[in-house]
């Protein structure tokens, strides 16, 4: 398991632009771990990862989507996400 929580937020085109710009900038100022955009499978949206040096909190992953991909992204998650916690269920 690589985070306990995870979030996602929906924002505005303009909104996503300005919290990418200032990604790097933030990664020592609030402790991110690192920040990537993933565009794979219907699926675009940035991951933030958030952990504390000292390991003192638990780590956990942040989702930003553009609004005009909310819609794919949610049957993306579908499609290639649903199954994964079924079979996870299962085997345990």
């Amino acid at each position: 398991m690589n985070d306990i929580f995870g979030a996602r937020v929906i924002l505005p085109s303009e909104a996503v632009a300005q919290i990418m710009e200032k990604l790097d900038d933030w990664k020592t100022a609030y402790g991110l771990k690192n920040w990537y955009l993933r565009d794979e499978d219907g699926y675009l949206g940035v991951h933030v990862y958030f952990k504390n040096g000292s390991n003192f909190y638990y780590p956990w992953e942040l989702q930003i989507c553009d609004e005009n991909d909310a819609e794919t992204n949610i049957r993306s998650h579908r499609a290639y996400k649903r199954g994964f916690v079924a079979a996870a269920l299962q085997a345990a």
